[in-house]
């Protein structure tokens, strides 16, 4: 795989998550690998950390997931309601290929989609104009947008936008979307 880390890819395969029918949540980018203190699923990469981690929180809260006494059971309780993180941009910013992110969205059994922040606008309609070559494959179908914006992507959960990204998840949840 290529839109996640390696040390996530292999915690996926060992602890049996992989198969299994999932919700991805499909960001921007990860941080350069000397930052996985700051990344999503470090917890689960044997980095010592310190700090909270604003993303990881309001996703938690956003999907109303429960809080375990760490943060390791947290994202295990995550991962249990069937909920996977990809990135669609490398530490550099630069976009994966439409290819390699829907290798991995096909890979990790996605279900339900949903892309946080506007840059994924432009990652959506490169996956979409690769798709034309490809009229079998039906992820577009599996992308849920933020209907309370009229928008193909939901706001990026932190840094202003925890109420927006609040209001979004919880329609999307209350009305069986994601």
């Amino acid at each position: 795989m290529t839109t996640i880390q390696p040390f996530v890819e292999k915690y996926l395969i060992v602890n049996g998550y992989m198969g299994a029918t999932s919700k991805v949540i499909a960001a921007e980018n990860y941080p350069s690998y000397p930052s996985l203190t700051t990344y999503f699923y470090r917890s689960i990469s044997g980095t010592p950390f310190a700090g909270n981690n604003p993303f990881f929180d309001e996703i938690i809260n956003g999907l109303r997931i429960t809080r375990g006494v760490t943060e390791h059971d947290t994202m295990i309780n995550f991962l249990n309601k069937g909920y996977r993180l990809i990135d669609c941009y490398d530490h550099s910013m630069t976009p994966y290929t439409p290819a390699l992110i829907l290798d991995d969205l096909i890979t990790l059994n996605a279900d339900k989609i949903i892309f946080l922040d506007d840059d994924n606008i432009e990652t959506i309609k490169r996956i979409s104009n690769y798709l034309h070559l490809q009229p079998n494959n039906h992820i577009l179908s599996k992308i849920i947008p933020d209907l309370t914006r009229a928008k193909l992507v939901y706001p990026f959960p932190s840094y202003g936008n925890k109420a927006r990204f609040k209001k979004s998840i919880d329609f999307a949840l209350d009305n069986g979307l994601f």
